[in-house]
C-alpha cells in the first residue's frame, strides 16, 4: 500500500504507474476521485484496494456515493447496499435501484448447492445483527444446520420454530433466543427476486430505507451480506465492488465481543472488494477499523485528531482536501 502514496503527488508519477500497469499486461481499473491541487487526477486503482476500504467521517455517505459513481465509470460491477437510504438520493437515475423487500425472500433462502456453508453464514449474520452471546450463537448454528439438512428456508419465522427443537443446550438460553427471534419474525418480502440474477445485470443499488424499524433493517442487511458471500464463490458474474454504508449497523462497537465474528472474517476473505462506509465511527467495531488497512477520511474525521493514532503509519496516505 505504500505504492499508493506517489500516486497522489503529481501527474508525472501517475504516468509511471500507468506504464507499470501496461507492462503487467493491461490497464487495471482505476477509480477517479477528483483532482490534486498540484495538478493531475487523483485515482485509486482497484487492485490496490486489496479487497477492503473503509470510508469514515460525517460526509461518509457523500464519499460512498462518489465511489459508486467512480466504480461505475471505471467499468466495475458495483453493488450498493444502502442501509440508511442516503446514497439513493445522490445516485438516483444512475443505478438500477430496488427496495430490499424485492430480494428478502431470496436472502433467507438457503443455497441448495452449499446449504451448510450458507446456513453458517446466516447464523453469523443473525449473531452480528442481534449482538448474540457465544452460547446463543451456538444454538443459532445448531438450528440453522438442522434447517440446512431439510427445509431450505431460514427466515426468522422458520428459525423461531427450529430453535425450539435444538437439543443439548440449557432451556434458559433457548427460550431467551426464541424470544429475541420472535420479536422480528414478521419480516415481509414484496416478491421473490434473485440476488444471483441481479448481479448478472451489472451495477445496481438496494435500499433498506423502507424497513419498518431499525432492527428489521439490520437483520435484513446482515442476511444480504451472508447471501452475497455465499453466492460470490460460484457466481459467474460476481460484483467487483460492494459498497455498504451505515456499516456500524452490522458491525457494532460492543463493550465486550462474545461471539466469533465469523461474518466479518468471511467478508475479509472474500474475492470481492468490500467498501464499508459510516459517518458514526465511534459506533463501528474496532476490529473493522483495525482490519481495513486502507481508509478514506472526511476532513472532520482527520481534524478531530484521528491522524495522531495513525501518525507514521505508511499505510495511511493523505488525500488532498
Amino acid at each position: 500500500l505504500q505504492s499508493l502514496r506517489p500516486m497522489f503527488n503529481s501527474s508525472q508519477q501517475n504516468t509511471t504507474v500507468r506504464s507499470m500497469e501496461d507492462r503487467e499486461g493491461g490497464r487495471a481499473p482505476a477509480l477517479w476521485l477528483g483532482y490534486a491541487p498540484t495538478g493531475g487526477r487523483i485515482s485509486l486503482r482497484h487492485v490496490e484496494m486489496r479487497q477492503r476500504l473503509l470510508v469514515t467521517g460525517r460526509r461518509a455517505d457523500e464519499m460512498a456515493a462518489l465511489l459508486a459513481y467512480a466504480g461505475r465509470e471505471a467499468g466495475l460491477r458495483t453493488l450498493v447496499l444502502d442501509l440508511d437510504g442516503n446514497i439513493s438520493d445522490r445516485v438516483s437515475g444512475y443505478f438500477e435501484s430496488y427496495d430490499y423487500t424485492c430480494f428478502l425472500y431470496d436472502a433467507f433462502l438457503l443455497e441448495e448447492d452449499d446449504a451448510t456453508r450458507h446456513s453458517q453464514l446466516l447464523a453469523a449474520a443473525y449473531t452480528a445483527a442481534l449482538d448474540l452471546s457465544s452460547e446463543e450463537e451456538a444454538i443459532m448454528m445448531a438450528a440453522l444446520h438442522k434447517l440446512a439438512r431439510g427445509d431450505i428456508m431460514a427466515s426468522p419465522a422458520v428459525l423461531f420454530e427450529a430453535i425450539g427443537t435444538v437439543e443439548g443446550f440449557r432451556g434458559f438460553y433457548v427460550e431467551k433466543l426464541q424470544g429475541r427471534i420472535g420479536a422480528v419474525k414478521y419480516l415481509e418480502s414484496a416478491e421473490n427476486g434473485s440476488l444471483r440474477s441481479l448481479m448478472s445485470l451489472g451495477s445496481s443499488l438496494i435500499s433498506f430505507r423502507s424497513a419498518s424499524y431499525p432492527q428489521a433493517m439490520e437483520i435484513a442487511a446482515a442476511a444480504f451480506v451472508a447471501k452475497l458471500l455465499s453466492v460470490i464463490q460460484s457466481a459467474k458474474a460476481a460484483p467487483d465492488l460492494v459498497i455498504i454504508n451505515g456499516a456500524h449497523r452490522i458491525f457494532r462497537a460492543l463493550p465486550k465481543v462474545d461471539h466469533s465474528n465469523r461474518l466479518l472474517t468471511e467478508l475479509l476473505e472474500s474475492r470481492t472488494t468490500f467498501v464499508l462506509a459510516t459517518d458514526e465511527r465511534q459506533f463501528l467495531s474496532q476490529l473493522v477499523q483495525d482490519a481495513f488497512p486502507f481508509k478514506i477520511l472526511s476532513s472532520d474525521a482527520w481534524n478531530e485528531g484521528v491522524e495522531n493514532r495513525w501518525k507514521g503509519n505508511p499505510r495511511e496516505p493523505v488525500l488532498p482536501n
